[in-house]
């Protein structure tokens, strides 16, 4: 094969990755014009957000095994055209629920697309020194969509409407599979692993009772379906723990935890997308806020989204430069720092007052936050990446972090439930403004950066690396495939 051909299969994979970026970023923005076009409320606001999560949390290794067993370039045609249609369902929806279960199908979609593509990239790319170009290349995929989503999101809503970003999905999917049907060779798992459906299962129920539960309390719902389904959520998820100590190949391998990196890295991947989303899904809605609010249109919300994907960016390049220099433990503490800050700024908002300086004052701090925000998620993701993978034989590396996205998006998916939550009760229950309702969600953010930073000095202990080699041991002869 020759250098062209591999860097067409790279554009074509990575193409797919950025679809989705964009997406997910680029909705955001739409997000209250979607409120006020279809009478959405805050919670059918926070699920047309976080069913796409849940699904994709729930089956990404589900989707990863089917690419090693039935083909990963069959697998793909599948997850991109689903998604397409998916986004065409979105773009006709009349009514918060078919958005929500348009979503809930570009969820799967998605789930098949990241580990996926990556598997392809690493079968085409043998080489070590072009499969960590291509894999920069990935990276870099990554933070332009997520940097370009919500500037299109508010663009393509100014002109189109909110339908707009689902209406953009609909032909760069057709011209993805054309893509993979012209460029991408299909390839399997020598050996793939079994799919582990009880856990499956279990992780579907899991985490969509409770995100349905924590959603409805802040709504102010107490009623006995709401505290049943909290319940079964948390039983399902213990559940699902007990399984996956028992099945021969689990979903995720609790030997993984006998490492204490790799254990704190899932928790602090939780910790820092929880407040990463959660403050996203407040973001948009806060600038958007109608008089006395903000009031910002959804194009220049987009642009204010910008500097948050751009230090996002500037943090994961510094980041990965300097790991080797400074270690697991500067990046992800100055990174929790960085929350504990912005969380401090946040929670000075309503002392700005009103007016039209106050709204100087407010954007002002909101700009410094979201930077903020960016910059210490871009600071920690690489460390977090290798923290988790450090120490872990080579084998099991795909597994490894498979099984890290999963903490990641489970993060993504509780933080826009716990914060939007407790931002909707104020708004709801006390009639509060969006700055001041989303006070106490703030101090929430504040002790999670700090928790952050003593789990980060933690997972860097000579005594937490020095379980790596117990954890590595335990692998001995297992499929590795994801």
């Amino acid at each position: 094969m020759s250098k062209l051909q591999r860097n067409i299969i790279l554009f074509t994979c990575a193409i797919s990755i950025f679809i989705t970026q964009v997406d997910f970023t680029g909705l955001n923005v739409t997000l209250p014009r979607i409120q006020s076009e279809l009478g959405a409320s805050t919670s059918e606001l926070q699920w047309i957000g976080d069913i796409y999560t849940v699904v994709i949390a729930s089956l990404i290794m589900l989707t990863a095994s089917l690419g090693d067993k039935f083909g990963r370039k069959r697998v793909l045609l599948i997850g991109v055209s689903i998604f397409g249609l998916a986004s065409l369902a979105g773009a006709l929806a009349p009514n918060p629920t078919w958005l929500i279960l348009a979503r809930a199908f570009q969820g799967l979609g998605s789930a098949m697309m990241p580990a996926i593509a990556l598997a392809i990239i690493n079968n085409v790319f043998l080489d070590p020194g072009e499969r960590a170009r291509a894999v920069g290349v990935w990276g870099t995929m990554i933070g332009l969509g997520a940097a370009a989503g919500p500037v299109i999101g508010g663009l393509l809503s100014w002109i189109a409407g909110w339908q707009g970003i689902f209406w953009l999905n609909v032909p760069l999917s057709v011209l993805g599979l054309v893509a993979i049907v012209i460029s991408v060779p299909e390839s399997r798992a020598a050996k793939s692993r079994p799919i582990d459906w009880p856990g499956q299962a279990l992780m579907l129920v899991g985490l969509g009772s409770m995100t349905y539960a924590i959603i409805a309390l802040g709504e102010g719902k107490t009623d006995v379906l709401t505290w049943a389904l909290l319940v079964a959520g948390i039983l399902a998820l213990v559940a699902f723990v007990l399984v996956e100590a028992i099945v021969k190949f689990p979903m995720v391998d609790l030997k993984f935890f006998r490492s204490i990196p790799f254990a704190t890295a899932g928790l602090l991947a939780f910790l820092f997308f929880f407040t990463y989303a959660g403050f996203m899904f407040i973001a948009t809605l806060l600038l958007q806020e109608p008089a006395p609010g903000l009031a910002f249109t959804p194009l220049v919300a987009g642009l204010l989204m910008v500097p948050l994907a751009l230090a996002n960016a500037a943090g994961s390049s510094i980041s990965g430069r300097t790991l080797e220099k400074t270690g697991n433990r500067v990046p992800l503490l100055v990174g929790a720092a960085l929350q504990l800050v912005l969380a401090l700024l946040l929670l000075a908002l309503p002392l700005a007052g009103s007016g039209d300086s106050a709204t100087a004052a407010i954007l002002a701090l909101f700009l410094v936050a979201s930077v903020l925000m960016g910059a210490s998620v871009g600071l920690a993701n690489p460390a977090l990446i290798t923290t988790a993978l450090s120490g872990m034989p080579k084998d099991q590396s795909g597994v490894a972090g498979a099984t890290v996205s999963i903490f990641r998006q489970t993060g993504l998916t509780i933080g826009v439930a716990v914060l939007g939550a407790i931002m909707n009760f104020g708004t709801r229950a006390r009639g509060e403004s969006i700055a001041v309702a989303a006070q106490p969600g703030w101090w929430l953010v504040a002790l999670i950066a700090i928790v952050a930073a003593l789990l980060a000095i933690f997972a860097t202990t000579r005594h937490a690396l020095a379980t790596q080699q117990a954890a590595t041991a335990s692998f001995a002869g297992e499929p590795s495939e994801v």
